[in-house]
């Protein structure tokens, strides 16, 4: 993602990385059509998008984050070596468009790492759980969520979804949870409107009871050997007493999984290694290579966007 900029506006890094392309049906056909485009008017065409991209790449906290070329971890070794992965979204500390985008591409490589599961013999021998609180901010998946949740069934991987209010869901995902997402636990009601369409899936009980609901109290619906059990009452245990382990726990976890940020700097500064294809011939009406020219010629958009 860092280097999209440059890839769209410096030929000569351009044909540098795309050259093994050029032969592909979809992305060849692509790259053909920018090549034949003059400077002004692929310039026209990316400033939009390029626009609402360097409102992430002006923060170094999140270039740092996206610049890794060799990650230490994926998430499909998280469900394969039974680990936990935490990802502190905290929008007051990095910000709502940073945690919405990081938040994003956390649950599509998790969705990724999920259908992956399918080259397992029985995928359901290892269950993984994934949990996303403010679930509305977060899952944008390239396919319906009933397909998603249908499929992650059949892989082994639950998906506990945590939201305040029923509105906050898009209509199809709203619909898909309450269809998928067997086990229900609701904690006292906000709005009087969820109450009562929360009672009515409940035959036993009624809006107000849902209303009326103390702290740590709710109401749930759980599926037990395959079958939907009646709503029953339940009492949760509050927050433990902190241990005091949480910044040994977080450096120890940067020792072993962490790089040093020079280096994400210098990734991301670096020139990339021209491909053997590099010097193939791209488009039907070839420009100046050289990234000096494209700086050059490349008209500003007029636009800026700050941190």
């Amino acid at each position: 993602m860092l280097d999209l900029p440059r890839l769209f506006t410096d030929a000569s890094f351009r044909r540098s990385v795309i050259g093994h392309v050029a032969s592909d049906p979809g992305l060849g056909q692509f790259w053909s059509w920018y090549e034949g485009q003059t400077v002004q008017a692929q310039a026209q065409a990316l400033a939009a998008p390029l626009n609402k991209l360097r409102q992430y790449l002006l923060r170094p906290s999140l270039r740092r984050v996206l610049g890794q070329p060799k990650p230490i971890f994926r998430f499909r070794d998280v469900f394969r070596d039974t680990k936990v992965v935490l990802v502190p979204l905290n929008e007051s500390l990095i910000g709502p468009l940073t945690a919405q985008l990081l938040g994003g591409l956390v649950v599509a490589e998790t969705w990724s790492a999920t259908l992956e599961r399918a080259s397992e013999l029985d995928p359901t021998s290892r269950p993984a759980s994934v949990w996303i609180d403010e679930v509305q901010n977060y899952l944008h998946l390239p396919t319906s969520f009933d397909s998603a949740l249908n499929a992650s069934r059949s892989m082994g991987v639950g998906w506990h979804l945590a939201h305040q209010f029923k509105a906050q869901l898009p209509a199809q995902m709203a619909a898909a949870v309450d269809s998928n997402a067997r086990n229900k636990i609701v904690f006292r009601a906000l709005d009087p409107r969820d109450a009562a369409a929360t009672a009515r899936q409940a035959p036993n009980l009624a809006d107000v009871d849902f209303l009326s609901l103390d702290r740590f109290h709710a109401y749930a619906t759980l599926v037990v050997g395959g079958a939907s059990q009646p709503w029953c009452s339940l009492v949760t245990l509050p927050p433990p007493t902190a241990t005091g382990l949480g910044e040994r726990i977080r450096r120890a976890s940067r020792d072993r999984y962490g790089a040093a940020m020079q280096v994400h700097e210098r990734v991301v500064e670096g020139e990339a290694v021209p491909s053997p294809a590099a010097d193939l011939r791209i488009g039907r009406k070839p420009l100046p290579t050289g990234s000096e020219h494209c700086r050059d010629n490349v008209p500003s958009t007029g636009e800026e966007t700050t941190p």
